[in-house]
C-alpha cells in the first residue's frame, strides 16, 4: 500500500487526470451533431413517407373493402340458395299442405318436424320454424322457443304475397340476447299460384357463427384497423356487427346522422369510396365505403390515421436514431450478457442432462413393459438387450440371449427369406418379414419382424419388434379355405347361370323370329286388302284393316322391347362415378329438342353424383324423364323437377311432374312388364319402360316407388347402394 501512495506522490502534473477526459467535449458535440443531422434527414424523410404511405393504406383500405363486400353478398346468396332449393323440394311441400289440412295428426308432425330436423343440421341453421299466414307455428325448431319479432311479421306477409324469398332486417332474439337474421320463403301448392301462400319456412340465421368471422378477418396486422356494417334505422346509423377491436357491439352502437364527420353516417347516406373523418370515438381515421349488393348494408372499413402516420412509417424514419443510441449502448451491454450466457450455458447443460436422464427412464420403462418382443442388437446381429416380454414368450434367460445372433432364433424353412431381407436393411433403414421363431422348448411360432437401424454413441445397432402372430395366421387360414370352397360353388353356380341366359337368350330370339314371321304376314295381307279390295271394303272394313295394321306393329314393337329389356339389364355393371346432373342436363336437352312445340320446364338440382353404371343409370333416367314428358302433354305449362333428398339416412333421388297422376291403388302394378294404367290411345307405350328402371336399380342395390294424385302430378323416388366408408 504504501507503494501505492508513494507512486501517486511522485506523479507528474496532470497524471492523475481520468483517461480521455481531454476529448469528453469533442466527443459530446459529435454525438450531438450526428443526433441534429439525423433528426432533420428523418423530419424530410417523414414528410415523404406521410404521403407515400397514406396512398399505400388507401389502396389496402379500397382492396380489403370490396373482398368483404363481394365475401358478405356471397355469403347472402349462398343462404337464398340453401333456403330455396329446400323450399322446392316436392316432398316437404306435399307434408307441409297436408299438415296445414290437419295440423293435429302426430304422423305427419314428426315426419315433417325429422325432415326439418336433417335440414337444419345438414345446413346449420339456428332455427327453423313452419308458420301458416297468420304467423302462427306449425312447427318450431327454435330453442328455446320464441316469438316472432317485428321485423320477421312486417316481412312474413310480404313473402306471402309475393311469392319470393325475403330477408328480415337484424334483430336481437328475445329468448338469447343476441344478433339473429331471420330468412322467409313462402310455400306453394297448385291452386294458390296467384293468390297469397297459405304457409311459409322462415329460417333462422346466427350471424355470429359464419359472417361476423367473415366480417372480422384482416389480411395484414394490424393494432387499430376494424369493419364495420351498418344500415340506416329511422335517424341513426345502427352497427349490426361485433368490431374486432371493442365487444358487445352489434345493434347497441348507434350515430346519429347528424353526426356528420362520422363515416358510418356518410356511409348509411350513400357515400362510396374514400373517406377521411372522425369516428364515433372522437379519433381521426382513414376508411372505404361501399354498399353490399341487393340489401340494405352499408360497409365501412377504417383505420386510425395515428396508426398509419407513427407506426408504419415513423418507424422507418427513427431507424438511424436508433441505431445510432443502440451504438452507444452496444458495449456496456456486451460484457452483461457475456456472463448472463455463460450462466444460462450451464443451466441449459444442466437441465439437458437431467432431460435425457429421465427420457432414458421412460424408455428403459416403456421397453421392459411392452407387449411386443423388443431386441437390440450390434452390426453383425449379435443381441446387445432384450426386453422382459421377449424372456417371458421364449422361456429364454437373458444371459442366454445376449451375445447370441439374430438370425440363429429363425427356424430353417424361413431362414433364407428372413437373412435375404436383413442384406437389405443398409438400402432401406428398415424391413417388415414374416417368420418362425424357435422357443426354447424347440416348437417354433409364426411372429412378424418389423427391424430398423439407428445409432448409440456412432455405433450402427439394429432394433427388432417382434410380435407373435399365430393367431392370425390361423384365422387366415380359416378364411383361406373357405374362400377355396366359396369359389367352388360360386364356379358351379356361374356355369349353370351362364348356361340358362344362353338358354334363354336363344329362346327369346327364336320366339321372337317365330312371332314376326306370322306378324309380318298378318301386315303384308293386310296391305294386300287395301290395296287391292279398297274399293269393296268400305269404310268399315277399312277402320277394321287399320285396327289390324295397329295392332300388329304394336306387337312387333313389344317383341322388340321385351328383347331390348331382356338384353340391356342383363349386361355386366361397370360400376365408376357418374355426374348425375350432367346425365339429366343432357337428356333434358334432348327432350327439349324433341317436342319444340310444348312448354316444358326442366329443374335440376346442381352437384349430383352417385356410383354405378353410367350407361344402365342414364337408360333408367331417360324412361323416368320420357314418362315424365309423356304424361304433362295435356298440361299447358309442364314442370319436372329432379334433385335429391335427404330421408332416414339415405339419399334419395327423385324426378317429379304436373301431370295427370295416378290413382296409388294401382300403384303396385306399375313396375311390371306390360302393365299400364292408362289408355294406349291417350297415352301410347308397351309397359316395358319402369319395368326396366326397376330391374335397372335393383342391380344396383335400391330401391324405386312412386307418389302421385289423380290430376296432381307424380314422383318417382329411388336410391341407389351407397360407397362404403
Amino acid at each position: 500500500m504504501n507503494t501505492g501512495k508513494q507512486l501517486i506522490q511522485k506523479a507528474p502534473d496532470g497524471a492523475n487526470k481520468k483517461p480521455g477526459a481531454g476529448i469528453s467535449w469533442a466527443l459530446v458535440l459529435t454525438i450531438i451533431l450526428a443526433l441534429a443531422v439525423t433528426a432533420g434527414g428523418s423530419y424530410l424523410l417523414y414528410l415523404g413517407q406521410e404521403q407515400t404511405g397514406k396512398r399505400a393504406i388507401d389502396r389496402e383500405l379500397a382492396t380489403v373493402c370490396e373482398l368483404k363486400a363481394v365475401q358478405i353478398a356471397q355469403w347472402r346468396a349462398d343462404m337464398t340458395a340453401r333456403v330455396e332449393f329446400v323450399r322446392n323440394n316436392p316432398y316437404l311441400n306435399k307434408e307441409a299442405v297436408a299438415l296445414l289440412q290437419a295440423p293435429d295428426d302426430p304422423v305427419l308432425n314428426s315426419t315433417l318436424t325429422e325432415e326439418l330436423t336433417e335440414t337444419q343440421q345438414a345446413f346449420s341453421f339456428q332455427a327453423i320454424r313452419l308458420v301458416d299466414n297468420n304467423g302462427k307455428s306449425l312447427i318450431d325448431l327454435s330453442n328455446p322457443p320464441a316469438e316472432l319479432s317485428e321485423s320477421t311479421v312486417s316481412e312474413l306477409s310480404s313473402a306471402l304475397i309475393s311469392h319470393q324469398t325475403v330477408w328480415s332486417d337484424f334483430y336481437l332474439s328475445a329468448a338469447t340476447n343476441s344478433p339473429q337474421i331471420d330468412i322467409i320463403t313462402p310455400l306453394l301448392t297448385t291452386d294458390n299460384s296467384n293468390d297469397s301462400a297459405p304457409e311459409a319456412l322462415i329460417f333462422s340465421v346466427n350471424p355470429a357463427q359464419d359472417l361476423y368471422p367473415l366480417i372480422q378477418s384482416w389480411p395484414t396486422t394490424s393494432n387499430s384497423a376494424d369493419i364495420m356494417l351498418v344500415t340506416r334505422s329511422n335517424d341513426q346509423a345502427l352497427l349490426l356487427n361485433e368490431l374486432r377491436q371493442q365487444d358487445n357491439t352489434a345493434l347497441k352502437l348507434s350515430i346519429p346522422l347528424s353526426h356528420e364527420g362520422d363515416p358510418a353516417v356518410t356511409a348509411v347516406k350513400g357515400t362510396e369510396g374514400l373517406f377521411t373523418g372522425t369516428d364515433y370515438r372522437g379519433i381521426p381515421v382513414l376508411t372505404a365505403l361501399q354498399a353490399i349488393p341487393d340489401s340494405p348494408w352499408r360497409l365501412v372499413v377504417k383505420i386510425d390515421r395515428s396508426e398509419i402516420f407513427t407506426t408504419r412509417n415513423l418507424g422507418t424514419t427513427w431507424i438511424a436514431e436508433g441505431t445510432l443510441i443502440l451504438l452507444l449502448i452496444v458495449m456496456a451491454v456486451i460484457w452483461i450478457l457475456q456472463q448472463r450466457g455463460k450462466n444460462k450455458a450451464f443451466q441449459a447443460l444442466y437441465r439437458e442432462n437431467a432431460e435425457i436422464k429421465t427420457r432414458l427412464n421412460h424408455l428403459e420403462n416403456m421397453v421392459d413393459y411392452a407387449n411386443d418382443i423388443i431386441l437390440i442388437c450390434d452390426e453383425q446381429k449379435r443381441i446387445l438387450q432384450v426386453n422382459e416380454h421377449a424372456l417371458k414368450t421364449y422361456g429364454y434367460q437373458q444371459s442366454e440371449l445376449i451375445g447370441i445372433t439374430l438370425p440363429t432364433l429363425v427356424t430353417a424353412d424361413t431362414a433364407q427369406e428372413f437373412q435375404s431381407q436383413l442384406s437389405k436393411m443398409g438400402e432401406k433403414g428398415s424391413i417388415t418379414v414374416e417368420a418362425s421363431f424357435i422357443r426354447k422348448n424347440g416348437k417354433a411360432s409364426p411372429v412378424e419382424i418389423s427391424a430398423r437401424l439407428f445409432k448409440i454413441d456412432d455405433q450402427n445397432c439394429l432394433q427388432a419388434i417382434i410380435r407373435d402372430i399365430s393367431e392370425r395366421k390361423a384365422k387366415e387360414e380359416e378364411v383361406r379355405q373357405l374362400n377355396s370352397s366359396l369359389e367352388e360353388r360360386v364356379k358351379e353356380r356361374t356355369v349353370q347361370l351362364e348356361s340358362a341366359n344362353k338358354e334363354l337368350e336363344s329362346f327369346a330370339y327364336s320366339v321372337s323370329h317365330d312371332l314376326r314371321a306370322p306378324l309380318r304376314g298378318i301386315d303384308s295381307w293386310s296391305q294386300v286388302l287395301m290395296d287391292d279390295y279398297k274399293d269393296k271394303l268400305g269404310d268399315k272394313g277399312w277402320q277394321i284393316l287399320g285396327r289390324i295394321r295397329s295392332e300388329t306393329q304394336r306387337m312387333g314393337q313389344l317383341i322388340d322391347d321385351l328383347l331390348k329389356f331382356s338384353r340391356d339389364t342383363r349386361t355386366e355393371l361397370n360400376q365408376q362415378e357418374v355426374d348425375m346432373t350432367g346425365v339429366v342436363q343432357t337428356i333434358t336437352t334432348r327432350l327439349q329438342q324433341a317436342n319444340p312445340n310444348r312448354q316444358i320446364k326442366f329443374v335440376v338440382q346442381q352437384g349430383l353424383k352417385a356410383q354405378g353404371d353410367a350407361h344402365l343409370l342414364e337408360m333408367a333416367l331417360s324412361n323416368l324423364l320420357d314418362n315424365a314428358v309423356k304424361f304433362t302433354l295435356k298440361t299447358p305449362q309442364a314442370l319436372i323437377l329432379f334433385g335429391e333428398v335427404f330421408k332416414d339416412n339415405k339419399h334419395v333421388f327423385f324426378v317429379h311432374d304436373n301431370g295427370v297422376g295416378f290413382d296409388m291403388a294401382y300403384a303396385q302394378k306399375l313396375f311390371k312388364v306390360f302393365q299400364r294404367l292408362h289408355k294406349n290411345t291417350d297415352y301410347p307405350g308397351t309397359g316395358i319402360g319402369l319395368a326396366t328402371v326397376q330391374r335397372i336399380i335393383n342391380r344396383h342395390g335400391g330401391k324405386i316407388w312412386a307418389e302421385a294424385q289423380e290430376g296432381q302430378g307424380a314422383t318417382f323416388y329411388f336410391t341407389l347402394k351407397e360407397a362404403s366408408g
